[in-house]
């Protein structure tokens, strides 16, 4: 079971669908949105693709805006955690 944080102040509950371990998590959020987030290793670093399906009740900017600012602060997070050697 995993929880998406919208706005700080609600919460949407949501199931695995895959993993593959270093490369790739799908998910469906309670709404049946479905998530994709891949990670792309080079030498110059990881980058990290999300890709998610679209719904009805926001914009498609505001929704954009919605999970750029999760995987900015999922970034943020495994920063944080590289610099003080914790694990996620």
């Amino acid at each position: 079971m995993i929880t998406k944080v919208l706005d700080n102040i609600s919460k949407v509950k949501g199931e695995f669908a895959a993993t593959e371990a270093y490369k790739t998590i799908q998910y469906k959020l309670a709404d049946n949105q479905k998530v994709t987030i891949d990670s792309v290793y080079s030498l110059n670093g990881t980058k990290v693709l999300q890709t998610f399906g679209v719904e009805d009740e926001h914009s498609l900017e505001r929704q954009r805006q919605g999970w750029v600012g999760i995987m900015n602060n999922l970034k943020s997070t495994l920063i944080l955690r590289t610099i003080n050697n914790t694990h996620c």
